[in-house]
Formats: C-alpha cells, sequence, structure tokens
C-alpha cells in the first residue's frame, strides 16, 4: 500500500469498467458494490463456474472462484483499459461457444 498509491484510482475506474462491460453479458451477474474497488465479483449461468474459468484462462484472462458460484476479478497495476476491453471480447467469446 505504500507503492502505486495514485495508481488505484486507475485500477478502480478500470474495475468499473469491467463491472460495466459484465453486466451487458448475458449469463453473468455481477455484484454491485457501493464503495470504489478494484475488485469485481460475478456469477455465471448457463456453464459451469471452473469451466468458464478455464476457458477464459486458455485465452489469457485468470479470475479466482471464491466459492461454489462467486468469482472474483481484480485490477491492479499490470491491468490496463486495453486489458480490461480485451478481457470482456474474451469473456464474450466464451459465452458464445458454451
Amino acid at each position: 500500500m505504500d507503492n502505486n498509491i495514485a495508481r488505484l484510482a486507475e485500477d478502480h475506474e478500470n474495475a468499473a469498467l469491467l463491472l460495466d462491460g459484465l453486466k451487458q453479458i448475458d449469463g453473468i451477474r455481477v455484484e454491485e458494490r457501493e464503495m470504489a474497488t478494484n475488485m469485481v465479483y460475478f456469477s455465471v449461468e448457463g456453464i459451469a463456474p471452473e469451466l468458464f474459468m478455464q476457458k477464459c484462462l486458455e485465452r489469457g484472462v485468470r479470475f479466482s472462484l471464491i466459492n461454489k458460484n462467486r468469482i472474483r476479478a481484480v485490477t491492479h497495476l499490470d491491468v490496463g483499459r486495453k486489458d480490461i476491453e480485451q478481457a470482456l471480447n474474451i469473456i464474450r467469446t466464451v459465452f458464445l461457444e458454451k
């Protein structure tokens, strides 16, 4: 927390971009957050969470499975706006293939 404090605002903006993009994908339910954070939580419908995560990982997007069907995405210093846009395209592709 001592380094890159100013960068947190950009991480929060990227997380908001990801959240907004996920909300547009049929089969994804996003948890709305009141406080700005660099974490986005969501669940998937119509595909097993493990399979969804595997297909995303094969294309370069990593998520964490928090419990049965609660998935977490985290934006950070190594994730930029273009990365978010690319991740959303990958997620859309995974849902089209399911």
